[in-house]
């Protein structure tokens, strides 16, 4: 049986695209495994700093603290709340055991990663369905994304960015299944299901209420333009009105706990936003995505030739997003639209008002997959009609195949570059100074308190991004007050946590500034703490 589908799918793809997804599913996914069977040193490398802060409320809530920080005595919301319960399943199972938790938590991100490129495969296929070759170009799209530099990064930092990916993909098919039917066909439990998954969609990010604006604005609109006027208010209310069910659980209990809907981290990374402040670097961010294969490393993102480049990347891309919107069918249309408003809707939000604009990109991520589609799709357009322009019919798979050849030969450069950059970690410095001249009983206090929170129970976050007296006393301009108060002895970070000497004159003194391992700590002059 096996064996036939195997045979079956080979024949729908033609044999060298289907050799070709299969090495680029199979370099996707030894990179991301490789590093899992290295031993407990280069795994405790893999998650992110903000991996850690999921990582710790997740264990803390599986060992019977709740969802907190600071060894249980930090009550917080501010993680995401389904890929959080997804992980502390993980910790249950290993009864908190930190090595063990991660692991499993790294494991299931990258079977996240599968199903997502599964998922990116399956949504393609049916979008594409009228297209003579639909399957391949699903198929190349899917394994590009999978083996990219992009999905590299972002599906494997122990956050919710695949699982959110995966979800957003879930409700685009659907949705388009439904959309296929006759209006009179679609049952009000359809159109609860899929209020259901764009439900699950803000469990999984909270910005997902995007694409529930996005799928629930174009079903109004179409339905209205069809002269369905009762239509396109009653269906929509019940997609929306299910979704909406489904959040107030997570909604309710950050106001009740919290006194705000919006989890203490995105208040935090938000407060210092200034408007249009990310503008710098969204367009390379957004370029990075059409270009699937090609990442544009951070440092470079605000440079004006990039910035350029990127305005004339996305510019083609308009162009391309334009000729499929006039290709496609009515019922593809509208998926598209819904998708290209989704993505429309992070970009403005994360480019425009929101800060933190060194994590633009992993915002981003989620509309990922339908980049690397529109991208492929596009660029076989394009050699088809340069081909039957110029008389050539061998040019298009010609074309194809130095694209192809090309756009695998930079994955694998990538890959591999991403691979040597996976046993270095920004924070660990930090981790290991606290380790070795900090007891265990001892506080320490860091803006960034994900990873060295994670091995060092009694670490106190600065920022307020999973600590809401924090916050209250940063949007009071009052931190150093809040320190000076805490039962703080030692400030851990990178280097320029050091230099806050001069506003903690007469409690902290300097200890370590090491700008080569861009490390920073200062101690408490009279310490709290017994020896």
């Amino acid at each position: 049986m096996t064996h036939d589908r195997t045979a079956s799918v080979m024949t729908r793809l033609g044999t060298p695209t289907f050799a070709l997804c299969v090495v680029l599913c199979i370099v996707g996914l030894l990179v991301r495994l490789i590093p899992l069977f290295e031993g407990d040193d280069m795994l405790f490398h893999q998650p992110t700093e903000d991996g850690y802060l999921l990582l710790t409320v997740a264990r803390n809530l599986a060992i019977g603290r709740g969802m907190s920080t600071a060894e249980g005595t930090i009550a917080t919301n501010g993680v995401q709340p389904l890929i959080t319960l997804v992980f502390a399943a993980g910790y249950y199972l290993v009864d908190g055991d930190k090595a063990g938790g991660v692991r499993i938590a790294m494991f299931v991100s990258v079977a996240i990663a599968i199903a997502a490129a599964w998922m990116a495969y399956r949504f393609g296929r049916r979008l594409l369905v009228d297209h003579p070759r639909g399957d391949r170009l699903a198929a190349l799209a899917a394994s590009l994304w999978f083996a990219s530099p992009i999905s590299l990064r972002h599906t494997t930092n122990a956050l919710e960015t695949g699982l959110y990916t995966l979800i957003g993909l879930i409700v685009l098919d659907r949705l388009l299944i439904l959309r296929r039917l006759e209006p009179q066909r679609r049952a009000v439990s359809q159109l609860s299901a899929l209020g259901v998954w764009l439900g699950v969609c803000f469990w999984a990010r909270n910005d997902g209420v995007f694409l529930a604006a996005a799928t629930c604005g174009w079903w109004c609109v179409d339905a209205w333009a069809r002269g369905r006027r009762r239509a396109a208010w009653v269906e929509p209310l019940v997609i929306g009105g299910t979704a909406t069910v489904v959040t107030l659980p997570w909604v309710l209990f950050n106001l009740i706990n919290f006194g705000h809907p919006v989890p203490v981290s995105g208040r935090s990374e938000g407060a210092g936003a200034t408007f249009g402040g990310n503008l710098d670097r969204l367009a390379a961010t957004l370029a990075e995505n059409a270009l699937v294969v090609a990442g544009v490393p951070q440092r470079f993102e605000d440079h004006l030739a990039v910035q350029l480049t990127s305005v004339v990347v996305l510019a083609i891309a308009a162009a391309a997003l334009a000729q499929c919107l006039r290709a496609a069918g009515r019922s593809e249309r509208d998926v598209i639209l819904v998708g290209a408003s989704f993505g429309l809707a992070l970009a403005g939000y994360y480019g425009l008002v929101f800060g933190a604009k060194h994590f633009l990109a992993r915002y981003q991520t989620p509309v990922s997959p339908l980049w690397a589609l529109l991208t492929v799709v596009s660029m076989h357009a394009f050699l088809a009609q340069l081909a039957e322009r110029l008389h050539r019919p061998a040019l298009l798979k010609q074309g194809a195949t130095a694209v192809l050849a090309v756009a695998t030969g930079l994955v694998l450069v990538q890959d591999s570059r991403l691979i040597r950059l996976r046993g270095e970690h920004e924070h660990m410095q930090v981790v290991e100074w606290i380790r070795d001249h900090v007891p265990a009983h001892v506080w320490v206090g860091a803006v960034q308190t994900g990873t060295i929170g994670y091995f060092h129970e009694r670490s106190l976050n600065l920022d307020g991004k999973v600590n809401p007296a924090a916050l209250v006393a940063r949007q009071q301009r009052r931190v150093f007050d809040y320190i000076i108060e805490s039962q703080v002895d030692y400030i851990a970070d990178w280097v320029g946590m050091a230099y806050w000497e001069d506003d903690l004159k007469g409690h902290f003194r300097q200890v370590v500034v090491d700008e080569r391992r861009n490390l920073g700590v200062l101690e408490r002059i009279d310490k709290r703490a017994a020896p």
